[in-house]
This record gives C-alpha cells, sequence and structure tokens, in this order.
C-alpha cells in the first residue's frame, strides 16, 4: 500500500498546488473587501455638506464661494487649514475661525469678528485699536473705513509691548484729529509720545499739547493766533502748561 516515491511527489505537488490557489483566492477576497471597506469608510468623511455662520448670521457669498471649493475633499485635508488662513487674512475683521467636523459628511464653520476702531500709522508699523482697547498689529497693511491717527515710531512700539490703550484718551484724540482736519487744513496732527501730541502746520511751525485737554488748549492756541498775540516767525509753542499760556498772552 505505500506509494512509490514518484507518486508521492506527485501528490504533494497537487497539495500544495491546491493551497496556493486556495491563497490566492483568499488574497482576492482580502483586496476586494478591503477596497469596498476603505471606500465605504472614508467616504464618510468627504466634506458633502458645508455650513458657515459669521456673527450668528449667514456667512456672505466671498465667503461662501471659498468655502465651497472644500466639496469633496476629507475631513482632515491640509486645504482645509489653507482656506481658513486665507480667508482670515483676507478681511481684517475676522479674528478667529472655529471649524466643526460632523459626521459622516458635514463641517461647519463659525467665523468670530472683531471691530477695528482706529489705525494708528507709524513710520514703519500700523496698528488696528479695537473698540475694547485690544493692540494688533496690521500685519496684511489693510486700510480700512475707520478713523486713523499718525503717530511716533515709539508710540507704536509702546502699545505692541502694553497690548492694551485707554480707550477714552484714544477716542478724544480720534476726535481731535478730526476737529483739527475738518476746521483747519493745512494742520497735520501726530501722538508723539504717551500724553503729547504735536499739531504742525505747512512750514513746520508746531505748537504741543497735551493729550488729556487737546480741545481746551487748542482753543487757546487759535485765540492767540487770531488776536495776532503769535509773532510771525515763531517756531515752537508749548501749550502743555498753564504757564506757558499766561507768559505768551
Amino acid at each position: 500500500n505505500r506509494l512509490s516515491p514518484h507518486r508521492l511527489m506527485k501528490k504533494r505537488s497537487a497539495q500544495s498546488g491546491n493551497r496556493k490557489k486556495i491563497l490566492k483566492v483568499l488574497i482576492v477576497i482580502l483586496f476586494l473587501s478591503g477596497y469596498f471597506f476603505a471606500s465605504f469608510f472614508f467616504k464618510l468623511f468627504i466634506i458633502q455638506e458645508i455650513h458657515c455662520k459669521i456673527s450668528d448670521s449667514e456667512c456672505t457669498e466671498p465667503i461662501r464661494a471659498e468655502l465651497n471649493h472644500l466639496q469633496g475633499t476629507l475631513f482632515f485635508s491640509p486645504s482645509i487649514s489653507r482656506t481658513v488662513t486665507k480667508i482670515t487674512h483676507s478681511d481684517p475683521y475676522i479674528s478667529h475661525i472655529k471649524v466643526e467636523y460632523q459626521f459622516p459628511h458635514t463641517i461647519s464653520f463659525f467665523l468670530q469678528t472683531k471691530n477695528p476702531l482706529v489705525e494708528i500709522r507709524c513710520e514703519s508699523t500700523d496698528l488696528l485699536i479695537d473698540t475694547d482697547g485690544q493692540v494688533e498689529e496690521n500685519t496684511r497693511g489693510l486700510h480700512l473705513n475707520i478713523s486713523n491717527i499718525s503717530a511716533d515710531q515709539s508710540i507704536c512700539h509702546s502699545l505692541l509691548a502694553q497690548d492694551h490703550v485707554d480707550i477714552n484718551d484714544l477716542r478724544a484724540l480720534m476726535s481731535f484729529t478730526q476737529t483739527v482736519v475738518k476746521t483747519t487744513s493745512d494742520l497735520s496732527v501726530e501722538w508723539i509720545d504717551q500724553s503729547t501730541v504735536l499739531v504742525q502746520t505747512a512750514t513746520h511751525q508746531k505748537i504741543v499739547l497735551p493729550i488729556n485737554q487737546l480741545d481746551r488748549t487748542f482753543q487757546m492756541y487759535q485765540y492767540l493766533l487770531d488776536q495776532h498775540q503769535l509773532v510771525e516767525g515763531w517756531t515752537e509753542l508749548d501749550l502743555r502748561f498753564q504757564k506757558a499760556i499766561v507768559k505768551t498772552q
């Protein structure tokens, strides 16, 4: 009953061939199963629906158009963060964008806004001050439809270091700047230090005013000028102190 060596080899060869066929079938089955599983699984994380809110309102059409480019991308695609950065940099009124992923194919964007009050323009730096007095460098170089104040470079350095400014002093300075521009167009106003403002004529004649008494001291200057109590060749008048005003009068 013992098989000859030749038959034994043929039997082993047939068994080996059957095992290889079974292994190939298993590989194909596993591959197809993995393919269909991956297709189904990853399809759940493909963006198909996009929601966008800004201050409890629907986002504007330009922002919607930018976000719609994400249709069909994966939840964790780098293009999402790139799009968020692009939108934030394109609109100075947007401070932050929160992203929420909602399984299986919805993504929501919540845009938080800020309220710039005034722009401080220094020689090499521009700052934006919001309604709470918070300071931010205007690195995008965008000029908004808001009030602007010219200032010495040291002011910008100081405000950036403080990260906050007294909003009452700032509003007084804004009001004064607008008043000067409207009433006396040949004068320029510059914030030169924390407590002092410089008003200068087109011929570089100067008047130095205290930031906490801008309107009153400027009115005194205008009175002296109207009464011809200032000599024509004056170069600089300091009205920061009452003594100086009395002496001039």
